[in-house]
């Protein structure tokens, strides 16, 4: 445009003359009549009816010049302008935004004069940055046409009179109820629908249903995945809904194998018509109860493989007991703190042990960035070391350490004979080390290493507890450079893992009381489930369970377990399922027996269900961990050995969502 060649920003000097100089002008030019502008267009929502300055927008253009009929259904274009000193035009989008919701233009336009955000707002998901310039780049004869093909006055108008289209996707599924009359228009109908298959190659999958196909790169490892929905429909081709890792994990990996009318799904609602609405990324469709069933079917084959791949990682490179944590593009896991001095010689010795520099049974590093890179010359990358700053009680003086894998580098960049199939063989102390294995190595090689070749005689503890334990160790070992006892004392006491639960592993459970720390984790899983965007769960789930642990709740003293608590809960689960023939009956629990009479019908209630609120399973969780915590039991190894067996899937999905989903949702 040669008027944007000539145009000088420095003219601007306020936000009118944003408008009035740059804004007006500009959109003279892609044909805007002047009749069809409104400046400073009042915005009417709930706000807007409080005291103080009314909303508006300060530039909008419309398909008629007729004001009583300049609404939302002939809004074509909003434009926020802002003054030229203001070069973060963050908020100014999100204002636009803001308006662009109440109004619905195709397009908005932010801009301060010296650079123009051009956004494109869509039915089904967020707006598309089609522009994003300045000044200079529009007086470029390709940059103008394409803004001028994109968004010149007759071009938005038919974009407009398009969107206003009255059939919707609702519309839709109400088209073909009626055409399931009419066998020969569905068959003809029908021939667009999908071949159904399921082919996998290395990380892709993909899974066709007739009504839908889902196209996914699944993870490498740790490494995040992602995949695209696309449906067969005569309205929804053409679109493709992108999830990404997190997305999948928060929305398709939890209610697997539920229909979808048993609520279980945090992506998927029904509706009022009896259809449903799924909301898939950032795209929202409108499916009928066939298109829902293959696309619940289709996600069920895509996640079994998915989760699968998480839980191979997971187990064989030991990283359960660690907390998973995310630090810029790494993604890794902690598995201890020490302070920043030490982690700066920790470096420093990695440094002057390049294994470039030397031959000895330390030479095994490679210091990149940040990182520590355990490599021994000519042999397999052992671990990556990745430091995570500012963390705790006090964040200027403990460094993190991170374990990152070394599998997902090898497979990334194709190291010979490594495939996706492969990249596991090689791990152990020879190969890729684990989690466990590489946290026992920093605390009893690396660390006491480093120490002892700066001479470091003293480790500074960390908080109120290291130093209480700093101060008995200094009875113990008064200070020497030659304490190599103490020294090692020091180290050990720095490291160890303070944890309130007395929690032993899963596979050494032989007794009752040892089920209450897992318990614990299972009831606030069910009490939190609610957040994951879903109300039930399958109760194929909780049957085991429920009978299980009524089995066990039997064979207690009854005069060793608070009874009124447990009563409370389970009057509360009465009320909350409202299937007992003499509900009013629940509010009368006065002894233990009425609890076991009450747990037995909840037995046979579960039995009977296909689904279960979470809210119900919190409550008689509650129940069952007062027993087990509090109860004198008459038990014989078989009734606890039924209820570790019966508690165990419960517990695995318990632990994947507290590893994986919950540091998504609750950061």
């Amino acid at each position: 445009m040669e008027w944007a060649s000539s145009f000088n920003p420095s003219t601007l000097q306020s936000e009118d003359d944003v408008e009035t100089k740059f804004v007006l002008p500009l959109f003279k030019l892609l044909g805007y009549p002047e009749a069809y502008r409104r400046g400073k267009y009042p915005m009417d929502d709930y706000q807007s009816r409080k005291a103080g300055r009314k909303p508006e927008a300060d530039q909008v253009y419309f398909s008629t010049e007729e004001q009583d009929k300049q609404n939302a259904d002939t809004a074509l274009l909003l434009i926020e302008a802002k003054k030229r000193e203001i070069y973060d035009l963050s908020g100014a989008i999100v204002q636009a935004k803001y308006y662009g919701n109440l109004l619905k233009p195709p397009f908005l336009v932010i801009t301060n004069g010296q650079q123009m955000i051009v956004l494109k707002r869509h039915q089904h998901h967020d707006e598309e940055i089609i522009a994003d310039i300045t000044i200079e780049q529009l007086s470029d004869q390709a940059t103008a046409s394409t803004l001028y093909d994109q968004l010149q006055f007759e071009t938005v108008k038919k974009l407009k009179e398009q969107l206003l289209d009255p059939l919707r996707h609702i519309q839709y599924v109400e088209l073909m109820r009626t055409l399931e009359r009419y066998p020969d228009i569905q068959e003809q109908l029908a021939k667009g629908d999908f071949e159904p298959s399921i082919v996998r190659d290395e990380r892709l999958l993909s899974v066709v249903k007739s009504k839908v196909a889902i196209t996914c790169e699944l993870p490498i490892v740790f490494a995040e995945g992602s995949c695209q929905i696309e449906f067969s429909n005569i309205l929804l081709r053409g679109l493709t809904c992108h999830l990404s890792h997190e997305e999948i994990l928060t929305k398709f990996l939890i209610g697997l194998e539920t229909p979808p009318d048993w609520e279980a799904r945090p992506f998927l609602q029904r509706t009022k018509q009896n259809t449903f609405e799924a909301q898939l990324g950032k795209t929202t469709v409108i499916l009928s109860k066939r298109e829902a069933d293959e696309l619940c079917n289709a996600v069920d084959e895509v996640c079994k493989q998915y989760k699968a791949i998480m839980l191979k990682a997971t187990n064989i490179l030991e990283t359960w007991d660690f907390r998973p944590e995310k630090i810029e593009h790494e993604k890794g896991f902690e598995l201890l703190s020490v302070e920043t001095w030490l982690w700066e010689k920790m470096q420093q010795f990695a440094y002057e042990f390049d294994y470039d520099k030397g031959d000895s049974e330390w030479h095994i590093f490679d210091r990149r960035n940040l990182s520590i890179r355990v490599c021994p010359k000519g042999g397999s990358d052992h671990v990556i070391i990745w430091p995570k700053f500012g963390n705790g009680l006090f964040p200027n003086g403990m460094v993190d350490l991170l374990y990152i894998d070394s599998i997902t580098y090898l497979y990334l960049y194709k190291e010979p004979d490594v495939t996706y199939d492969s990249i596991f063989q090689n791990v152990g102390p020879h190969g890729v080390w684990t989690a466990s294995y590489t946290k026992k190595w920093l605390e009893q090689h690396f660390i006491p290493k480093v120490l002892s070749y700066f001479r470091i005689n003293y480790l500074s503890p960390k908080g109120m507890r290291k130093n209480l334990i700093e101060w008995i160790l200094l009875k113990l070992f008064p200070f020497s450079k030659s304490s190599q006892k103490r020294r090692d004392a020091v180290i050990q006491a720095s490291t160890l893992d303070y944890s309130s639960e007395d929690e032993i592993p899963w596979a050494e459970i032989c007794k009752l009381e040892q089920f209450a720390p897992y318990m614990h984790k299972i009831q606030s899983w069910f009490h939190h489930y609610r957040s994951y965007g879903a109300s039930n769960m399958a109760a194929s789930l909780l049957r085991p369970y429920y009978a299980a642990f009524t089995g066990l709740a039997r064979c207690v003293d009854p005069t060793t377990v608070n009874v009124e608590y447990i009563l409370g809960n389970l009057g509360a689960v009465g009320l909350r399922t409202k299937d007992d023939e003499d509900t009013d009956s629940q509010s009368h629990f006065s002894t233990y027996d009425d609890a076991l009479t009450f747990l037995a019908k909840q037995v046979v209630r579960i039995q009977e269900a296909n689904y279960e609120n979470h809210y119900v399973a919190d409550l008689l969780s509650r129940a069952f961990i007062t027993i087990v915590e509090e109860g004198t039991f008459h038990l014989q190894q078989n009734q606890i050995n039924a209820a570790k067996l019966a508690l165990f899937p419960l517990w695995e999905q318990c632990r994947f969502a507290d590893h994986f989903i919950d540091p998504i949702l609750f950061p």
